[in-house]
């Protein structure tokens, strides 16, 4: 029998709505059960993301300046694939929802590549 894959999915938002869908959605299809054991783990504000016993993770957690030091999750995890999948700072949120968009990018654009040049691969959801 072939070892099950182990995917963690970090998330620190659960208000019902996009994140938790998706993340819902992912875990409860059967086509990856089969091949797949999946655990989601619910990080509080402020809190130090756990070591884990994983070979992917999926992080769904806010990026913002505030948990900027989550980076260091990477430093002790450096053999796992991190992959993030971005929420809310995709195309169309910023078409319809950011008025000044040159100060937007000013302010976003090197928090995003703070929180995501660690990682291997992101995921922008909505983001045609």
């Amino acid at each position: 029998m072939t070892a099950r894959l182990r995917i963690l999915h970090l998330i620190d938002n659960t208000t019902p709505g996009s994140v938790m869908r998706v993340v819902e959605h992912i875990s409860s299809s059967p086509a990856l059960a089969q091949v797949a054991q999946q655990m989601v783990r619910v990080v509080g504000r402020g809190e130090v993301l756990p070591h884990c016993d994983a070979d992917l993770v999926i992080s769904h957690l806010t990026i913002n300046w505030r948990s900027l030091p989550r980076v260091a999750f990477r430093a002790g995890h450096s053999a796992v694939p991190i992959c993030h999948v971005e929420h809310s700072y995709t195309e169309a949120f910023t078409a319809h929802n950011v008025p000044f968009k040159a100060r937007f990018f000013t302010l976003c654009c090197p928090l995003m590549r703070c929180s995501t040049g660690l990682l291997r691969s992101v995921r922008l959801r909505g983001a045609g």
